[in-house]
């Protein structure tokens, strides 16, 4: 697993993961606690990956990170999360649900990617005060 590499702004990202069946990145102890940002294609095509439980410590979700992860069925997003990157869970038809921990409100303020969750199996997400159905192309 290659999971830290340096970003542009010299704070450490995720990359390329390899296949694994379940993976929760809070309870990983491989992962630096200074981990900002998931980078782009991170965790894409990885066709194993069932549940993704996202830590607090993450501000943003590169662009197809979790792209044609057809397994997929489970995504946790914390309130730490402000950006999505485009098509960050495009085709992933299993996807029946995204866990936001924070209310509607802030999931609206969340700047998403083109094609965030286009072809994805839910266009719902669910906040800690209710659910939201979400456009998967904005």
């Amino acid at each position: 697993v290659n999971v830290a590499a340096p970003s542009e702004k010299g704070e450490k990202v995720v990359t390329k993961v390899q296949t694994i069946t379940k993976y929760e990145l809070k309870n990983m102890t491989s992962l630096p606690p200074d981990i900002k940002s998931i980078g782009g294609h991170a965790f894409s095509q990885n066709t194993s990956l069932v549940v993704a439980s996202i830590p607090n410590t993450i501000t943003s979700i590169g662009n197809s990170s979790f792209a044609n992860c057809v397994s997929l069925k489970v995504v946790d997003i914390p309130v730490s999360v402000t950006k999505i990157g485009y098509n960050a869970f495009f085709h992933c038809p299993k996807l029946v649900r995204i866990n936001y921990s924070g209310s509607m409100r802030e999931w609206k303020k969340v700047k998403r990617g083109s094609n965030w969750l286009a072809n994805s199996g839910t266009t719902i997400v669910v906040c800690n005060n209710g659910a939201l159905s979400v456009n998967p192309y904005k």
